[in-house]
């Protein structure tokens, strides 16, 4: 959040792309499920920055404890690839 401002998220359906494309040289990932609902801090959705028609919620602020309502671990597969968690 300090380098760019604000809290990069995904919807599900952007999830694995996202992962894939920007973080797939880390290992230990985690996932944070949350109910926007819930978020205190400004939630803004927003052009990417790769591709100008998809939108994307950006947190501004400190995401508050409450609003993270599951928490997944992101695992690669066999390929080196994220894998969908199930349940998510």
């Amino acid at each position: 959040m300090e380098s760019e401002g604000f809290i990069h998220c995904s919807k599900a359906d952007q999830l694995l792309r996202v992962a894939n494309n920007y973080y797939n040289k880390q290992d230990n990932l985690i996932i944070l499920k949350i109910d926007p609902s819930l978020v205190k801090p400004v939630l803004l959705w927003e052009a990417g920055a790769d591709k100008a028609d998809e939108m994307f919620p950006h947190i501004y602020g400190s995401l508050n404890l409450e609003s993270i309502v599951q928490v997944y671990n992101f695992k690669k597969g066999m390929d080196g690839l994220f894998i969908f968690p199930s349940g998510l």
